[in-house]
């Protein structure tokens, strides 16, 4: 699990076998850090990976109440760094 630091920087948060628990990983640190998260518009980007854009906005609509997605393909930047396959959550939280 990767995360933006406070310079703009992809950085290793932690790390988490197999994608579907990373997904699980990445929607617990929303509901830890996430600032009313049922209210927010929560956008999803990805490396050419539907699936994995699915299992996500169904598990912030279940545990997170989210009712807002918007879903883009990731930038080059972001993708050079992950590649095929990335799967990204950006939301407003109270700290980076």
């Amino acid at each position: 699990v990767l995360h933006c630091n406070d310079q703009g920087r992809l950085e290793p948060m932690e790390k988490v076998r197999s994608q579907k628990k990373a997904l699980e990983r990445m929607v617990e640190i929303a509901q830890e850090t996430g600032i009313d998260l049922p209210g927010q518009t929560v956008f999803i980007c990805h490396g050419n990976h539907l699936p994995g854009v699915e299992r996500l906005s169904e598990l912030l609509r279940e545990k997170c109440g989210v009712t807002e997605i918007i879903v883009n393909y990731a930038g080059p930047q972001v993708g050079g760094h992950c590649g095929p396959g990335l799967v990204g959550l950006f939301y407003f939280a109270t700290h980076r």
